[in-house]
């Protein structure tokens, strides 16, 4: 049997630990969240290239972010940035980076809602 020392000592390591896994996931999701942001700013723009570029650096955070801690939000922004990705890349075709930019919007919106989970 443990004494209460070690107990008590392992007990508040594993409160800390907690704490921190919700602070590196939150991080991810801010991540993701600021490279959509600026991704839906360079879409609206015509640039196709750096949209697609910020939404694969979104994709990555929020991926790392559902690793952390799943959450259907997350998974929801996970789909519609791979639309929005399939949409952006290889074409400079103005209607197909508006529906891109359209899906990169509903990920930031499910983002916004995994970050109040």
């Amino acid at each position: 049997m443990l004494n209460r020392n070690l107990m008590a000592g392992l007990i508040s390591l594993g409160l800390m630990m907690v704490p921190g896994l919700s602070l590196a996931q939150s991080s991810h999701i801010s991540e993701a969240t600021k490279e959509l942001e600026e991704g839906i700013t360079e879409g609206r723009k015509g640039m196709a290239s750096s949209f697609a570029d910020h939404l694969q650096s979104a994709l990555e955070h929020a991926e790392a972010a559902n690793k952390e801690k799943f959450n259907h939000h997350k998974v929801a922004a996970i789909n519609e940035l791979k639309k929005a990705m399939s949409l952006a890349r290889g074409t400079g075709h103005a209607g197909r980076l508006s529906k891109g930019v359209t899906h990169a919007v509903i990920a930031r919106q499910e983002l916004q809602a995994a970050e109040k989970d």
